[in-house]
């Protein structure tokens, strides 16, 4: 109880039943409430039953159980006047030797502050792709068109230049994406479509690509599959561009780069 009493962070004590058992002194002062109205009330009863979450319900369901504990429950706390707080809640098992009382300790930490900044970041990195998206398309295209203009150019260094600028371009464009597939993930948006297509299109549609950005290489396609498959059509040809660009960056001596399709069954 000492103990409990020097933490600056709010702490419960709860007995097996899940009633409350003992506060400290940080618990009373953050939440603004009477120990009349703490001690001896089921947990999920607080805060005009704000504590009822299922997640925590379960969480202390098992926590006696399998002796084990849990971290990280964000719970939102509505707070007289209007104020909304973010509480991320652990728990961890105890034991009273002496009585052989299984506890519960509930260790509270307020993280609204890092939610928010949190929250600024990841609309900032969303922002910042979307903006960056569309001149390194525009870029990459122009780059394409001097390039194959140039391809059969007696000036060697121009090409060269061209193909390292479009490599940077290709590289960029890679950062953005992941920049915003992450942005999407915080937020919970990252979605995945379903749809349709025809997967020889969209395997000779990134071979002659990258054709044109690596020619250095001989990106040759063999077979087909002759199917349509359903899936993220986008997604699957990010993990195909992976496969093919990592073929050619660790290949540098090679001059032949074979991409084979074909349908298992």
């Amino acid at each position: 109880e000492g103990l409990l009493e020097t933490m600056r962070e709010p702490l419960l004590v709860i007995d097996k039943n899940h009633r409350v058992k003992s506060a400290n002194a940080a618990f009373y002062s953050t939440f603004d409430v009477p120990t009349k109205e703490t001690e001896g009330v089921l947990v999920f009863e607080l805060g005009k039953k704000q504590w009822d979450q299922p997640r925590l319900r379960e969480a202390l369901e098992k926590i006696l159980s399998l002796q084990s504990s849990f971290q990280d429950i964000e719970i939102g706390f509505d707070f007289p006047g209007g104020e909304r707080k973010i509480m991320c809640l652990n728990g961890h098992r105890l034991m009273q030797s002496d009585i052989r009382e299984e506890l519960i300790l509930l260790a509270l930490e307020d993280v609204t502050a890092h939610k928010l900044l949190q929250e600024r970041n990841d609309t900032f990195v969303s922002m910042a792709s979307h903006e960056l998206k569309t001149p390194v398309t525009t870029v990459k295209t122009l780059v394409q068109i001097l390039q194959k203009r140039f391809e059969s150019s007696e000036d060697t260094m121009l090409v060269e230049y061209l193909r390292r600028m479009g490599q940077q371009i290709d590289q960029l464009s890679w950062l953005v994406n992941d920049f915003l597939d992450i942005s999407k993930i915080r937020s919970g948006k990252f979605e995945i479509e379903s749809d349709l297509f025809d997967i020889d299109s969209l395997v000779q549609e990134i071979v002659e690509n990258y054709q044109l950005l690596s020619p250095h290489h001989t990106i040759r396609l063999e077979g087909r599959a002759n199917v349509r498959v359903k899936g993220d059509r986008d997604r699957i040809g990010q993990v195909l561009i992976n496969l093919l660009v990592n073929a050619i960056k660790y290949s540098p001596k090679a001059s032949e780069v074979i991409v084979s399709c074909s349908a298992t069954r």
